[in-house]
């Protein structure tokens, strides 16, 4: 097994323009066209394989890298960096990096990955033609994991004759982080099958895990850390290892197999019930197969739904399908009708879990679980009732009595939730996001509702 590390893009010392001032970039830290950023490349990648001589290659990304990305902020204002296009800077970059690991024996990734549909652009013509030992990773789908729903990333066999990764999360972000269980093994067969295998691509990169305290974000929840191989989800792991040795893999016989591994003489029961978490997870996170009431599966603060009503990832790379633009329009200026298909969504998720609750009674970890998808189900029921009736009084389409309503019922539930399972997610944020009580203050205070507090909950 390889150890591959994952890099944002190059990282410089703080200092390093004190000692340098020649490398400072106009309007932009550096000027990748300095020579000596170049220098410093080589060097600080030929000094990390010396001292870390057990790493096998580096993972490059130029999305999310802070301070200085060439992808999403242009780089270096300079007259010579002016007259380079962005993906030559890119890719400039790229080749420091892949002739640094070819000289100390070590291989290089790219991640693909970008934000928008501009920089999906750049990414597109920086990737293409590189040397074939190169391998480029690509998400399953745009921008980040959003469930099951979502369709295929364009960039996947974009590259003919580049060997190129589909990447996957197991734990699985987007469908509820790992704080209750989603097993998605017929998601990860049609992906690798249908996907990887058919667009001929090299293989699969897997996320094993996130620590459900400690990820890519700042988590919140206290005590120690759980991996997704501690949880039911461990099955996903297993599903999408196997696939990507063999597509044609039978996922139902992997799942039994597990199962019975896993709860022994309770297997049926166990498999039953957790058969159902995919169609769970989905009701609870997406609405009308759209992410769009969560933070990374938290509760959002007003601002994030209305910011992804308003540049909807969908609509931007796909800007023409008729499907989405009417989803988003419905939901922009929500019915009675469209409030409650969305309403029940949640509910048929809260009943699932409630039935998947029933069944694995006497199993302390399943039950917990359930509990906790349950409650989950219920809370964005009321998350999305309050959502949609606010946007309706705010259009001058109802009066704030049904708002108030909503309201009340979701201080009342969260509070309920608190009461039986702790101060833990979903009611408290376990990453980003905020509590189900912040939510309805900024209900409260957007919808101008009077007389209305959020108490205590004791």
């Amino acid at each position: 097994m390889d150890f591959v590390l994952w890099d944002h893009e190059i990282v410089f010392p703080d200092n390093m323009l004190d000692a340098y001032p020649e490398m400072r970039g106009v309007e932009y830290p550096y000027c990748f066209s300095h020579p000596l950023v170049f220098r410093f490349i080589d060097a600080k990648l030929d000094e990390f394989f010396a001292r870390l001589p057990e790493v096998d290659g580096i993972d490059l990304t130029f999305a999310e890298t802070h301070g200085y990305n060439l992808l999403e902020h242009g780089g270096c204002r300079c007259e010579k960096c002016t007259r380079l296009p962005i993906q030559e800077k890119v890719r400039r970059v790229i080749m420091a990096v892949y002739n640094a690991c070819r000289r100390n024996g070590k291989r290089l990734e790219v991640r693909s990955y970008n934000q928008m549909p501009a920089h999906q652009a750049v990414m597109l013509a920086a990737l293409r033609d590189l040397p074939k030992d190169i391998r480029i990773v690509t998400k399953n789908t745009i921008v980040d994991f959003r469930g099951t729903g979502y369709p295929d990333n364009p960039m996947l066999g974009a590259f003919p004759g580049q060997p190129e990764l589909i990447e996957l999360t197991a734990c699985p972000e987007g469908s509820g982080y790992g704080y209750m269980p989603a097993l998605l093994g017929d998601f990860y067969r049609d992906k690798i099958a249908r996907v990887a295998a058919g667009r001929n691509l090299a293989g699969v990169a897997l996320r094993v895990d996130y620590h459900l305290q400690y990820g890519h974000a700042t988590f919140f929840t206290p005590g120690p850390p759980v991996m997704t191989f501690d949880t039911a989800n461990d099955f996903n792991i297993v599903a999408a290892s196997r696939l990507a040795w063999d597509p044609k893999s039978d996922v139902r016989q992997l799942f039994t197999g597990w199962a019975r591994r896993r709860y022994g003489d309770n297997a049926a029961r166990a498999g039953k019930a957790l058969d159902r978490t995919a169609a769970i997870s989905q009701g609870i996170f997406f609405v009308k197969g759209f992410s769009l009431l969560t933070h990374l599966n938290m509760v959002p603060h007003l601002q994030t739904i209305d910011d992804e009503l308003k540049k909807s990832y969908l609509l931007e790379y796909f800007p023409d399908h008729p499907e989405y633009r009417g989803t988003y329009e419905a939901l922009q200026s929500p019915s009675e009708g469209a409030i409650a298909e969305v309403v029940a969504e949640k509910q048929a998720a809260a009943d699932a879990a409630e039935q998947s609750l029933r069944e694995v009674a006497g199993l302390p970890d399943l039950e917990r679980d359930f509990t906790t998808a349950r409650n989950a189900a219920l809370l964005w029921k009321d998350i999305a009732a309050a959502y949609f009736r606010l946007l309706r009084v705010e259009q001058g389409r109802e009066d704030p009595a049904k708002l108030a309503a909503a309201v009340r019922t979701e201080i009342e539930d969260a509070c309920r939730m608190e009461k039986e399972s702790g101060e833990r997610w979903p009611v408290y944020p376990a990453a980003r996001g905020i509590t189900a009580y912040d939510f309805a203050r900024e209900v409260i205070e957007r919808g101008k509702l009077c007389c209305i507090s959020v108490p205590a909950c004791r």
